[in-house]
């Protein structure tokens, strides 16, 4: 008896002294050595030592702030706990320690709720575990332990948040955490956990799109990333992988992609979620669910990582990684993405790459007025910017508009189709419902018609040799108010010098040598004005070029001079061959066409809205009788593409041929482009039409194709003589 006594005795004191077990969030004791290895020099030290600074501050607290607005505690009240707590973990000095257990002992006296700014409390709980006494540690499990158990929304899988930016994706991961910290005691619920991860799982596959595209409740990468990221991080750290079969690591492509080319980590600036730059935390911390990703390595040195002056000291000294030389990124120089209606486009990698992008947003929440806008950055310089964060009136974008009106900002949907090639692209929008409804909360539609028609159709070509990049953009807006006055709205940067002509507008920098030339084709006479604005509750500003007059179609030409010379625009007093203007460069010439109006009657055809064909010119004396082989021609939203007596593209009812298929009663739209690579073909129904499925015949001019792509998928074809031939059955 004495004898099971004593055994008892000295276990119940090996208990009572030994070591508590750490609770292994981000990191573990095993990891500790090569984290204070880090610290002794490059971003790790500079991490540390900013830390250090403001935890000599936090020694003589007696207490914290407290106070709370809108029920949550302010972000910087949790500081000093969880900067003594990792301070003390890495440096094992005492003193920080002492002030941690301290803090927490007056706020334990006091009955705060730490939880109410509940991301810091899992970290706090997990570095600063083995510094706190025992009451210290019951008091903030205690805390967790409720929160997890009465918090309804740290529990269900609610189906608003597809829709929304927060909701699950803002609750769930501080869940993760909580419940994740709690491993080795009694109350921890593996089951859960897991369940949780598949459920944060399936919240990550609707979060990003199949190109690697944050969706709206995705997109403001720097706050849900910062939660979700190092809970995906926690839940890897315990097996269960969050990030397999997700399209997470398609990410870094979209990053690439997003920014330009002078300074990576700035945004294009297309939509309020899409203009801040990636923080390096959350770079880091990708870098770490993303071990293999040689884009994002690339990424992080292209910002400076190795350079950053006040690193944080998470990613300072939990996420960082040795400095090397930078890497190129892999992939192709494109993103067209259905998902969102985005298109993002480069012509390289390099510095002063040209780059081009647009965007129809598919929802409504965080919005703009600005379906259809578009940027253009060329020379380390923005051609055409938009001014995005916070700005919402459309007036501020690159979109048509009559007598000062643009769609809603919370107007409906926009759609694009879109055809890319290594070379350029044709892009057409539809802004009909942006303009006719808005969404209201609870999912409620207010019809608001204002236009019979609003169709934006662009081609967008690279630099290639002489050739600057150049941008040819067709708007045909019909309102339904009488006698409106129509508008164009082109928004430059303050460091873009303006001279405005008859026809045509030419920015500059202050050094002379960047020239941006915007030319107003259609109508033949326009009112150009430039005035300067100041965004309310923004610093934002910007110049915003008008262009005032016609019917509601204009044809703009926007041209990336810089040194080049700039083409001879010519003017067909009468349609040359379907053409109405003609920019002829020293090496070819590009023949457009700008929108006609659309058809009174539903028994004639609807036309082509933008044509464009570039002629080398050695082939121009022949022309259009003999087309050169290399011929480039781009078609937007038409069924036949004829020049003269040469047909370039026709599609029509396969088993029916006596109906076109582009009436509008039954209208189904056609895109076509060809490239280097061969043809590219979209077709599709016209939304407002009454088309039924139909199997379409496509008779298209294309020498020696390679390839034929029909609505994103490759299919067989026949070729004959300089024509290929085929079928689609959507």
């Amino acid at each position: 008896m004495r004898k099971s006594c004593l055994v008892l005795f000295l276990f119940w004191l090996a208990v009572l002294h030994a070591k508590p077990v750490h609770p292994h969030l981000l990191f573990g004791r095993e990891d500790l050595p090569a984290i204070r290895v880090r610290a002794q020099s490059g971003v790790g030290k500079r991490a540390l030592e900013s830390l250090k600074v403001r935890c000599e501050k936090h020694l003589p607290l007696e207490t914290f702030a407290t106070q709370e607005k809108r029920g949550q505690l302010s972000e910087k009240a949790l500081d000093p706990l969880t900067e003594l707590a990792l301070a003390w973990l890495v440096t094992e000095d005492n003193r920080y320690a002492a002030a941690l257990e301290r803090l927490v002992s007056v706020a334990r006296s006091a009955q705060v709720d730490l939880l109410k700014y509940g991301c810091h409390v899992p970290f706090l709980f997990d570095w600063g575990y083995e510094a706190l006494s025992s009451d210290s540690r019951n008091y903030l499990k205690q805390q967790i332990l409720t929160v997890l158990r009465d918090d309804p929304r740290c529990k269900r899988f609610p189906p608003f948040c597809i829709q929304g930016n927060w909701g699950y994706f803002m609750y769930r991961p501080w869940a993760i955490r909580w419940q994740a910290v709690l491993e080795g005691h009694p109350e921890y619920d593996e089951s859960a956990l897991r369940q949780m991860a598949a459920n944060l799982k399936t919240l990550l596959c609707h979060a990003i799109t199949s190109q690697g595209v944050p969706t709206e409740h995705g997109a403001y990468l720097n706050y849900p990333f910062e939660l979700n990221g190092s809970a995906m991080l926690v839940l890897q750290r315990k097996g269960m992988l969050a990030v397999e079969e997700t399209n997470l690591p398609k990410l870094t492509h979209w990053l690439w992609l997003e920014t330009t080319s002078a300074n990576p980590p700035r945004y294009f600036p297309l939509a309020d979620c899409r203009v801040q730059a990636p923080s390096l935390y959350m770079l880091r911390l990708l870098r770490l669910l993303l071990p293999k990703d040689a884009e994002l390595e690339a990424f992080l040195r292209r910002c400076g990582e190795e350079g950053e002056l006040r690193p944080d000291p998470i990613s300072g000294l939990l996420y960082g990684r040795p400095a090397g030389e930078g890497l190129q990124p892999i992939g192709p120089a494109y993103l067209a993405d259905a998902q969102t209606n985005l298109l993002l486009f480069r012509d390289n990698w390099q510095p002063g790459a040209w780059q081009f992008a647009t965007q129809a947003t598919p929802t409504r929440g965080h919005s703009h007025s600005d379906v259809g806008s578009l940027v253009v950055f060329a020379g380390d310089s923005f051609r055409v910017f938009d001014p995005g964060y916070g700005i919402r009136e459309g007036t501020s974008h690159n979109i048509a508009g009559f007598d000062g009106v643009t769609p809603s900002a919370q107007g409906g949907a926009g759609s694009m189709e879109s055809l890319v090639g290594g070379h350029g692209g044709v892009v057409s929008v539809d802004s009909f419902d942006a303009w006719n409804s808005r969404v209201l909360y609870a999912n409620r539609m207010e019809s608001t018609p204002q236009v019979h028609w609003a169709y934006r159709d662009m081609v967008f070509l690279a630099p290639q040799n002489d050739l600057p990049g150049c941008v040819y953009v067709a708007d045909n807006l019909r309102a339904l108010k009488e006698e409106p006055g129509y508008e164009l709205y082109w928004q430059q940067e303050l460091t873009q010098e303006a001279e405005l002509g008859e026809q045509s507008a030419l920015f500059r920098d202050a050094s002379g040598n960047v020239r941006t030339s915007l030319l107003f084709l259609q109508p033949s006479a326009v009112k150009l004005t430039l005035q300067e604005k100041r965004i309310a509750r923004s610093d934002q500003y910007h110049r915003t070029l008008q262009a005032s007059g016609g019917d509601g179609r204009f044809l703009t030409a926007i041209l990336t001079l810089d040194s080049r010379p700039a083409p001879a625009v010519k003017c067909f007093e009468r349609p040359f061959y379907g053409f109405s203007h003609a920019l002829q460069w020293a090496d070819c010439t590009d023949f457009l066409a700008g929108p006609q109006p659309c058809p009174k009657s539903g028994a004639m055809p609807l036309p082509a809205r933008l044509k464009v064909v570039r002629v080398p010119k050695a082939a121009l004396g022949g022309f259009p009788r003999q087309m050169p082989d290399d011929l480039q021609w781009y078609l937007s939203a038409g069924g036949e593409f004829q020049v003269g007596s040469s047909l370039l593209f026709m599609a029509r009812e396969a088993e029916n041929d006596r109906q076109m298929i582009t009436y509008p009663r039954v209208a189904w739209l056609a895109w076509a482009m060809r490239d280097s690579d061969g043809l590219r073909v979209t077709l599709r129904p016209e939304p407002r039409s009454h088309a039924k499925p139909l199997k379409i015949a496509v008779h298209a001019f294309a020498p020696d194709a390679k390839s034929v792509i029909c609505n994103g998928v490759p299919i067989p074809f026949q070729q004959h003589d300089k024509y290929v031939d085929f079928t689609f059955s959507p």
